[in-house]
């Protein structure tokens, strides 16, 4: 994205954190989970195949994100 910006790296991360508040992963993280929900309670599939669909590379941290944004586990969402 700050390529496309045609910005450093660091450039944008201040950029992204001085407009929106938030760090640029935090707000991925964010957009990651809110798909993780969406899929969770409108599909029927699997917490882990949810968590690679979303862009994690590992369901440890997957979980780890959910549960610091949501409160909770993605569990609770499964249909």
């Amino acid at each position: 994205i700050a390529e496309i910006a045609h910005m450093t790296t660091n450039s944008f991360c201040r950029f992204f954190k001085k407009q929106t508040g938030k760090s640029f992963s935090q707000f991925l993280n964010e957009v990651r989970v809110n798909n993780a929900i969406r899929l969770l309670t409108h599909e029927d599939i699997y917490v882990s195949e949810v968590c690679f669909k979303v862009g994690y590379n590992s369901v440890t941290n997957f979980y780890k994100q959910f549960k610091k944004i949501t409160g909770t586990s993605p569990k609770d969402y499964v249909l």
